[in-house]
């Protein structure tokens, strides 16, 4: 199936900036950088764009877990656990910018290989992940992700349910469901030519 197909599913994935944030949180002094922040990092800086530009910055979907929310494709990339050859072609390029890595106590955290690359980000997205350092940048995987417990998103899904775009945009709920209604309109037209 390829890259290709994983991404019409996913619409606008990206792991160039899935690592890249990664990248930029370690350039920018995050503290306590592990996996499970890492991911509620995401979590935040989509919330934020989805709030005040009305999109996606990874193109990620999030699932309401226990211990918070989850995206789901990131996720299982950075964990290298599946077989699945579309995640695995997704999982050698986020290897060509970042290498995680276990401590001793089995806890995920991260290595860049190169450095961050600012053009594959539009600046409202950049605005998005600063913000997102500057606001969690003490905070301990435990302390983020009981802070992704208290949000509206997260509480309205039901467990192990898609925590929803326009959800996550709270009073920008409308304008999410507009662009992905155009999105559904273009690809149904591109589809027929």
């Amino acid at each position: 199936m390829g890259i290709g197909y994983i991404s019409l599913i996913m619409k606008d994935f990206d792991i160039r900036k899935v690592a890249n944030a990664i990248i930029f949180f370690l350039d920018n002094k995050v503290s306590y950088l592990t996996k499970t922040k890492f991911i509620k990092m995401m979590y935040f800086a989509d919330k934020y764009h989805f709030e005040n530009y009305g999109r996606s910055i990874f193109g990620d979907t999030y699932i309401k877990l226990p211990h918070g929310p989850i995206p789901t494709l990131s996720l299982s990339i950075i964990n290298n656990d599946c077989d699945n050859a579309d995640v695995k072609e997704y999982t050698d390029e986020f290897l060509k910018y970042v290498t995680p890595a276990c401590t001793y106590n089995n806890i995920t955290v991260f290595s860049k290989n190169t450095e961050f690359n600012h053009k594959i980000f539009s600046q409202s997205e950049i605005e998005a992940l600063r913000k997102i350092a500057e606001e969690f940048s003490l905070d301990n995987a435990d302390e983020i992700s009981e802070k992704s417990h208290l949000t509206k998103a997260y509480q309205k899904a039901s467990l192990y349910n898609v925590i929803s775009e326009e959800d996550m945009a709270e009073d920008n709920g409308e304008y999410v469901s507009f662009w992905n209604n155009e999105f559904s309109n273009l690809e149904s037209i591109l589809t027929h030519c």
